[in-house]
């Protein structure tokens, strides 16, 4: 991930497991914090790419101090019906560590 004054990536990747990586959009890249969309229709097989995204994050770009869902229909809610709402993203806010300023 870039410093402030440097070009702003578009998407971050990182492995899950062996062979198998996820990627999630950088939505801001500010002085002091950052923000980055992950994508988590259907939530549940998703919950491990959430997972080895945080923990990139944290050991590489700073501290997340906010997981914000994104609510709304989902791949499910064609089965369910438009009452059914589920989680279909979560924007994640970090602070950048100091290398990172």
């Amino acid at each position: 991930m870039p410093g402030y004054r440097e070009e702003l990536p578009r998407v971050l990747r990182t492995e899950v497991e062996r062979g198998k990586s996820v990627a999630a959009q950088v939505k801001y890249w500010g002085r002091r914090f950052g923000i980055v969309y992950l994508e988590l229709d259907p939530f549940e097989d998703k919950l491990p790419n959430l997972g080895a995204l945080l923990d990139e994050i944290e050991e590489r770009y700073g501290e997340v101090v906010a997981l914000l869902p994104n609510v709304g229909l989902t791949g499910t809610s064609l089965l369910l019906g438009t009452d059914f709402q589920g989680v279909k993203g979560v924007a994640i806010v970090c602070r950048h560590s100091i290398s990172q300023r």
